[in-house]
């Protein structure tokens, strides 16, 4: 007895580890493309077709998504021989994109998705002319074509605008569509989330950073407060918060439950120029495969379980025992194991015991012959 109550140690061990900082893939897609100007020779005279969204009839280039993100709208702007002193023709122009789908359903229209090909499609548009007096109405046709993995790709726009006498007046442009994907890295601490991004722009140099800070709002949904990331060109983004707009959080999605979706709004989404109102929607998809307790929803919104407390062992004498008392989370399941040898090699199964509703259970160590060992307690 009095060797093994010299040399009795106790220990316990419950198997988890700290916790780190979770990952989920962040993909930000905006729903404007941007079409540069792009002219044509025909008989020696030269012609021009532009696009903008600046209410001041700057060109920026941007086509935006009207109808879903099926059918794309802008300002064109159509300069012709002569247009130095008549004035340019100036109207609505309204291009339907070719892959206006979702076939991988993952809330991002296939013609956006940078690695996706466009092999030669064809769609069709309008275009609609207010000279001040009547409209004018005409159509469109173009083709498009973009290689998988580049962001940047061809349409040819053959407009026919018969007031004007223009018959499959073409024009071939460049177009140019903005995908940024990375990793959101986040930690919980109640439904407070702090976040970061990384997201590097898909086929074209350029990248988003910041923080994303968020609140957990329930189990499926989570808002974000106002931030400034740095972007593109080293310059700063600004970036509305949930409650900066129509209160729209990010919820999971109904049909794959790690995914969130929704819509990001920037305040300007391309800074170098003058006119702050373009490029500024973007979706958002969170893809989180953490999921700690097993539910099918992601640890970005789910109710955090609290990890029980590190369970204590101690231990008390009488002449024909030793009781080892242990002393954790009520209902708590441990195996009782011990070990002849310090440092221990090898375990052996003492007992198992089940703590009562306050928390403690007593195993009783009767063989005190022998030499002195050691015991822990672990989670089956």
């Amino acid at each position: 007895m009095s060797r093994l109550r010299s040399a009795l140690a106790l220990l316990t061990w419950t198997g988890t580890s700290a916790l780190l900082a979770n990952e989920a893939t962040f993909t930000l897609t905006s729903l404007s493309m941007k079409v540069p100007t792009a002219s044509t020779n025909l008989l020696g005279s030269i012609y021009s077709l532009s696009f903008t969204t600046a209410d001041d009839d700057t060109v920026n280039g941007e086509l935006f998504a009207s109808e879903g993100t099926g059918t794309y709208t802008s300002n064109a702007i159509l300069n012709y021989p002569g247009s130095e002193a008549l004035g340019a023709l100036v109207g609505l122009i309204t291009l339907d994109i070719p892959l206006s789908g979702d076939t991988n359903v993952n809330g991002i229209t296939d013609f956006l998705e940078v690695d996706r090909a466009i092999a030669s499609t064809a769609t069709t548009g309008t275009i609609e002319i207010d000279d001040g007096m009547e409209f004018s109405r005409g159509t469109v046709n173009a083709t498009w074509r973009r290689n998988a993995n580049e962001a940047t790709g061809t349409v040819e726009l053959r407009v026919n605008l018969p007031d004007f006498g223009f018959q499959s007046l073409t024009f071939n442009h460049t177009f140019e569509i903005f995908q940024y994907r990375g990793i959101l890295t986040y930690t919980r601490n109640g439904d407070a989330v702090t976040a970061t991004v990384n997201l590097p722009r898909q086929g074209a140099a350029g990248a988003f950073t910041g923080s994303m800070p968020m609140t957990r709002l329930s189990n499926a949904e989570l808002s974000r407060a106002a931030v400034t990331w740095k972007g593109p060109g080293n310059l700063d983004y600004e970036l509305f918060g949930t409650d900066d707009l129509e209160d729209v959080p990010l919820p999971v999605s109904y049909v794959a439950r790690n995914f969130y979706g929704g819509l990001i709004i920037l305040a300007d989404g391309d800074p170098s120029t003058p006119f702050p109102d373009e490029y500024d929607f973007f979706d958002v998809l969170i893809e989180d495969p953490n999921d700690a307790d097993k539910d099918g929803l992601p640890d970005l919104s789910d109710t955090l379980s609290v990890a029980p407390a590190q369970p204590t062992l101690a231990a008390s004498f009488t002449p024909t025992a030793v009781q080892i008392e242990v002393t954790g989370a009520p209902g708590a399941p441990f195996v009782i194991e011990s070990s002849p040898t310090l440092p221990a090699t090898t375990w052996t199964t003492a007992g198992q015991v089940t703590l009562n509703a306050s928390g403690k259970a007593t195993f009783s160590v009767t063989d005190l012959s022998g030499n002195a060992r050691l015991f822990r307690a672990r989670t089956p």
